[in-house]
């Protein structure tokens, strides 16, 4: 499961790999800005009780989230398929590969462009 988590989250750090291959330096800029300004943000405007709660209560959550009819995550739908896929280990590796190919192949896809 934590493999898969990371997947989806390294997909925007992909997009920004494609976006300093292009040399597209003020949308790299305009990322960087936004990131630290919503960083700083949530840091005057929220508590840090906060942040260890959600930590807390992610940790309690991720155990129960394959499985889960309600979840629609790859991995939950590689779960219902194949029965033993619980996102850890060489799946979810395979997973996270899966993903961040994937996502290459489309911010790289030609046609998409333009």
């Amino acid at each position: 499961m934590t493999a898969a988590a990371v997947a989806f989250k390294a997909f925007p750090l992909a997009m920004l790999a494609v976006a300093l291959w292009q040399r597209r330096w003020r949308l790299v800029a305009a990322t960087g800005a936004w990131c630290a300004l919503l960083a700083l943000a949530a840091l005057v405007l929220v508590p840090p009780s906060t942040f260890q709660e959600f930590v807390t209560a992610a940790g309690e959550i991720s155990g129960k989230a394959i499985g889960n009819p309600y979840n629609g995550s790859i991995a939950n739908a590689l779960h219902d398929v194949v029965g033993s896929f619980d996102g850890t280990g060489a799946g979810g590796l395979a997973l996270a590969a899966l993903v961040v190919v994937g996502g290459a192949g489309v911010a790289l896809d030609p046609t998409t462009r333009r």
